[in-house]
Formats: C-alpha cells, structure tokens, sequence
C-alpha cells in the first residue's frame, strides 16, 4: 500500500525550522524550472532534504516541457 501524499502526513515532531537562503533559492529555482511561480510544499521539501549552503544551479532539468498554466 502507498504511503498518504506529504499534505496528508502529520508533521514530524521537534521544532520547526525555515529554510536557509540557499535552500529557499533552490526551491524558487525548482519551481521556476517546473513552470510554477512559487515553490510548492514539495518543492519546499526537497530543498529540505538539501545541505544549508546548497548551489543554486543543483536541481535537475525536468523531465519535459513545463506546463503552461491557464
């Protein structure tokens, strides 16, 4: 059985923390990549899972064209 997508998992327990300038920058630059104008939660997650002083240029290409939003 698949695991409930990340919206519908409860939050890890311990302190929040915000992302770090690198890591907010390599999610606006994931999402800007994927034709989306701001980060999502996923892509929020993934730039988590980055070190703190991530390079910018780090995430792949994507896949396929981006979506055009109507």
């Amino acid at each position: 059985m698949a695991s409930p997508p990340p919206w519908q998992r409860p939050r890890p327990p311990g302190p929040r923390a915000a992302l770090t300038p690198a890591q907010r920058a390599w999610a606006e630059a994931t999402a800007q990549r994927n034709g989306r104008r701001y980060p999502n939660l996923v892509d929020n997650m993934a730039a988590r899972r980055q070190p703190a002083d991530v390079d910018i240029d780090a995430p792949p290409a994507p896949a396929g064209p981006p979506r055009r939003r109507r």
